[in-house]
């Protein structure tokens, strides 16, 4: 296997899993100046979904630069995307959208689904339309949900996620796996992602 090959695996392993374990397999392959380089300069984490707990969400780090986006960081990683479990203590219908709030027992996240109806935009829109009915359908107060999205600040809430899909968990043993995965990519990849 060529070592371009070789690099190509260790990156799709590097946004698929953990990026500690790839930066050490590609400092084996490449000199250590080129490592580095390859990974200040992507951001892998802009394109998966970090397991946070309640806890740590509320702890990132909000950046607010003038005429754009706030970014938000966690111990110097910036963050995206995020996924979260725990109960549904709270729902709304507010017009085109469906406001819930997920407790997983160490603080409560506010989630916004988007339902607005974009039929008319074309069958990608159609077919993503009456996905999130049907998933807003399956928010129950007392329900264990998985939720993923996108961090944002919201007006009077502050930290609220802009929910991309939501998962009804069958199996009540999964929100204390969630706080062990949490933990344990805490420890292995999140803490370390940003030292050289």
């Amino acid at each position: 296997m060529s070592r371009r090959v070789a690099a190509i695996v260790v990156l799709s392993l590097h946004v698929s899993y953990c990026p500690v374990l790839s930066r050490l397999v590609m400092s084996h392959l490449f000199p250590s100046s080129t490592v580095n380089l390859i990974f200040n300069k992507m951001n892998v984490f802009r394109a998966v979904h970090v397991k946070l707990i309640a806890r740590d969400f509320f702890s990132l780090t909000i950046h607010i630069p003038p005429n754009y986006a706030p970014t938000f960081f966690r111990r110097g990683m910036q963050v995206w995307r995020v996924e979260t479990v725990g109960v549904v203590v709270s729902k709304e219908h507010t017009g085109d959208y469906l406001r819930f709030i997920v407790d997983d027992g160490t603080g409560c996240i506010h989630c916004i689904l988007d339902i607005t109806d974009h039929s008319d935009l074309g069958l990608a829109a159609e077919v993503e339309t009456e996905i999130a009915l049907r998933e807003a359908a399956t928010v129950e107060l007392g329900k264990l949900v998985r939720v993923r999205g996108m961090i944002k600040l919201g007006a009077g809430v502050g930290l609220q996620l802009t929910v991309r899909d939501v998962l009804v968990e069958r199996d009540p043993n999964m929100e204390t796996l969630y706080w062990m995965d949490c933990i344990r990519l805490a420890k292995s990849c999140y803490d370390h992602a940003t030292r050289p």
